[in-house]
């Protein structure tokens, strides 16, 4: 241990807060945070619920002061208060006991190591939302360096942190401003006729097609086999890959283990074959509507029942062009139209190809996938800026703390 360092349990320089209120709303509390408020190694809380709306939270909390989510504590849920409120009684709230000993900008990085992390998931119990205790995580043994120290540990930690929030700030910006620039340029026009008369006049060469026009002539929209075409008996360890939804979820082609079908399979249910420039779009389930192109090089695939495909006419329609739409469409809720009552939401294929495009000339088109992707390229790189930032915060963390 460094000079001047000393070993101390966690309950001997924090506090748990056990403030109650029992009538948020009558003692003038606005704002109530439970687990699903606090967003995973963010220190900052960005979401809460509204205490006029009801809530049955009474735990208190003020600001400065630290929240720790103690249920499913490998979620790493842990923030520091900028406004009073009421939380969730699976969340803890701690302050320094004293700030001679141990400074109160310092704490959130202490529940924020990896040690205290470590040691909350190993005292957690239960199976299913397994929750630690204020008795095991009180002794919890670190280093607690001179004030000094926490000073400056505290100052470096912070201006890491302030760092990620800029990142973090410019990234929503800029996907504010995509968005926005997809909603004037290929969002559909407003329905009224006095709305399209002053603003929505659209340019010369611009039209409305349904997607079905914009695809190729054969299986152009088509979904993966039924049922009991596909199903796990038919699976192989090698052969034609099979193409699931969550390979498409988050907007980009990222497939994880692949399936497999023989050739014999491949050729009875080849209507619902995927080639490389296909857009496959996830059909059923809570992420239907979310869609990605297959690479190019992708070699030839199948469907599985939970997916569809769409195959443009490059003639009419880039595919690019078409994913931003669609990706608008969805970010939108404009898709939600498309999807069954049912409990399990499903794209329904025939008001698929019934969807109205706003469609430029191929060349406008391209102006606009190349500026969407210029968006999307400064996306990128401030996300990976912003990443390297969190993980040079893990070193500073494990190195101090």
């Amino acid at each position: 241990m460094k000079n001047g360092w000393k070993l101390v349990q966690f309950g001997d320089v924090v506090r748990l807060n056990k403030d109650r209120i029992a009538d948020p709303a009558a003692a003038g509390i606005e704002r109530y945070v439970g687990l699903e408020h606090i967003t995973p190694e963010d220190l900052r809380i960005r979401n809460w619920g509204l205490v006029a709306e009801g809530t049955t939270f009474t735990n208190h909390f003020k600001p400065g002061q630290v929240l720790f989510g103690k249920r499913r504590a490998y979620q790493r849920k842990v923030a520091v208060a900028d406004f009073e409120g009421v939380c969730s009684s699976d969340i803890y709230v701690f302050e320094s006991k004293d700030p001679d000993v141990l400074r109160p900008e310092l704490l959130p990085f202490i529940c924020q190591s990896e040690g205290f992390y470590q040691h909350a998931v190993q005292t957690s119990a239960g199976s299913l939302s397994p929750r630690t205790n204020w008795k095991h995580l009180a002794a919890y043994e670190f280093p607690l360096p001179p004030l000094d120290e926490q000073r400056r540990i505290a100052e470096l930690l912070w201006a890491v942190e302030d760092a990620i929030e800029k990142y973090t700030q410019f990234i929503t910006s800029l996907i504010a401003i995509k968005l926005a620039l997809m909603k004037q340029m290929i969002s559909l026009p407003h329905i009224t006729e006095k709305a399209k008369k002053k603003t929505n006049q659209m340019a010369k060469g611009w039209r409305v097609e349904e997607l079905s026009n914009l695809v190729v002539s054969e299986y152009g929209i088509v979904d993966g086999p039924f049922g009991s075409n596909l199903k796990s008996i038919h699976y192989r360890d090698k052969g034609i890959p099979i193409i699931q939804s969550g390979f498409v979820t988050s907007g980009v082609f990222k497939p994880t283990k692949y399936l497999y079908v023989d050739e014999d399979k491949y050729n009875e249910q080849k209507r619902s074959a995927v080639r490389g420039g296909d857009i496959v779009m996830a059909k059923i389930g809570e992420n239907c509507g979310a869609c990605a192109i297959v690479p190019i090089e992708h070699p030839i695939s199948i469907l599985a029942g939970n997916c569809l495909k769409i195959s443009p006419d490059n003639t009419k329609c880039l595919t690019k062009y078409l994913l931003y739409v669609l990706h608008f469409y969805r970010e939108a809720g404009l898709l939600d139209t498309l999807k069954s009552t049912t409990a399990q939401p499903a794209i329904k294929i025939k008001d698929l190809k019934k969807l109205k495009i706003k469609l430029p000339p191929l060349e406008e088109q391209e102006r606009i996938v190349k500026m969407l992707e210029a968006y999307d390229m400064s996306i990128k790189r401030t996300t990976i800026r912003k990443n390297n930032l969190h993980e040079i915060k893990k070193i500073l963390l494990a190195k101090f703390l």
